[in-house]
């Protein structure tokens, strides 16, 4: 249990005066016990002890060390080390948060000559490198992050921001495992816009490209469901949905609906067009909404049983499953999305089925522990009227006009 002491003020202090004060701490209470006050002197730096530079650091959590190798570390330097990494018995498990030269890695892989261990080097060596300290060495497995703008289909997403290769995901360790966060199912490479009619862009959502700019290289969606069983908005009750109104009509089209360039938000009134919100990657911005929405009825007397339950449910489990660093974080998928997802970037998503991206998911979900895709409906961001989502379906890609209360699963993704 941690107390709170308070000591009392030591005095008025003087200028051109230098204080040492000695602090007597008890068990409910801090006193000064004394002071030393001496001239500040003439102003003359300090010597630094060259002998005292910072050279690396190393962390060391559980059976995974961090080391950071700056660019003066020599040989000595690395093996002291990787020293410091195993005066803890039992790692498994070295990340290299710096670029590493020729010369470093060498002396690294001298330096682990005798260990057996998993060594990423995330985003920081070429891949030309990660492959000659592998060739060096057979006792080390040597895996290679890339930064978002090399990221491709089937990437394993970090908490740390970078991605593993989809080529590289059978030399995961556990550990490594443990820090992926999602898997990229879509990037902007893969979609070409030449005779398209509503090829994905993440441009259209406006809010998100304007809330992160950097953030246009592709999609990425969570490990796990955010909920195995939840209503869309109120519940069902013989076969009509009790307590749900339209966010629409009851909030984004009022003057209730304040967030900045409100004026810039595209519906979330699901339309049927085939130019329409529906074939368009608004997921981002619709959340913002239904967050928005969620916070007015919290704060409104009679409106708190009209929440939206599925971005409740993002926001809660988001709680112990943070997004990779440097993305939009997690949101509600639109439509668009969720068949994206499912099948493909196409120009019109209705009547259109297929579950191409989802068995390409649920392969490498399988081999990093995640929940795979089964054949159930998940909600998306868009409502249609009071009453009723349209709901994607994955079992063979088409959808669904549902009441608001039925129980689907809840996924989601994040832009980056």
């Amino acid at each position: 249990m941690e107390t709170p002491l308070t000591a009392s003020a030591p005095g008025a202090l003087q200028k051109g005066k230098h204080y040492s004060y000695s602090l007597k701490v008890g068990k409910d209470v801090a006193t000064f016990s004394g002071v030393e006050v001496e001239p500040w002197g003439t102003g003359t730096a300090p010597e630094i002890d060259k002998s005292e530079e910072i050279i690396y650091t190393v962390a060391v959590s559980g059976t995974a060390a961090t080391v950071e190798i700056l660019p003066a570390a020599t040989a000595t330097h690395i093996s002291e080390a990787i020293g410091k990494v195993y005066e803890t018995s039992g790692i498994t498990d070295i990340v290299v948060t710096t670029a590493l030269t020729a010369d470093q890695q060498a002396a690294l892989a001298t330096a682990l000559t005798d260990k057996t261990v998993t060594l990423y080097l995330p985003q920081v060596t070429t891949a030309s490198l990660a492959a000659a300290l592998q060739s060096e060495t057979d006792n080390i497995t040597v895996v290679c992050g890339v930064a978002p703008a090399d990221a491709v289909k089937g990437d394993v997403a970090m908490l740390d921001g970078t991605f593993i290769p989809v080529a590289e995901l059978d030399k995961m360790s556990n550990y490594l495992k443990s820090q992926a966060s999602g898997i990229v199912f879509w990037t902007t490479a893969e979609t070409t816009t030449e005779g398209r009619t509503t090829p994905a862009k993440l441009t259209d959502d406006v809010i998100m490209a304007t809330d992160f700019p950097n953030c246009t290289h592709g999609l990425i969606v969570s490990l796990t469901d955010a909920s195995a069983s939840c209503a869309w908005q109120g519940v069902l009750e013989n076969n009509k949905t009790k307590n749900s109104e339209a966010v629409y009509e009851n909030f984004q089209n009022t003057d209730f609906f304040t967030l900045a360039n409100k004026d810039k938000y595209e519906t979330i009134k699901a339309d049927e067009e085939a130019t329409g919100n529906v074939n368009k990657i608004l997921g981002y911005q619709s959340t913002q909404v239904l967050r928005a929405y969620n916070k007015y009825c919290t704060e409104t007397d009679g409106k708190a049983e009209y929440i939206v339950k599925a971005v409740t449910a993002i926001d809660q489990w988001a709680l112990s499953n943070p997004a990779p660093a440097n993305t939009t974080g997690w949101f509600l998928p639109s439509l668009k999305e969720l068949h994206m997802l499912c099948y493909k970037d196409v120009d019109n998503i209705w009547g259109v089925e297929g579950t191409e991206t989802k068995t390409f998911v649920n392969g490498l979900l399988e081999k990093v522990g995640g929940n795979q895709f089964g054949n159930e409906y998940y909600w998306p961001s868009l409502e249609y009227g009071t009453s009723q989502c349209i709901s994607q379906d994955f079992q063979d890609g088409n959808h669904a006009w549902q009441a608001k209360g039925i129980l689907n699963k809840v996924r989601a993704v994040c832009a980056f």
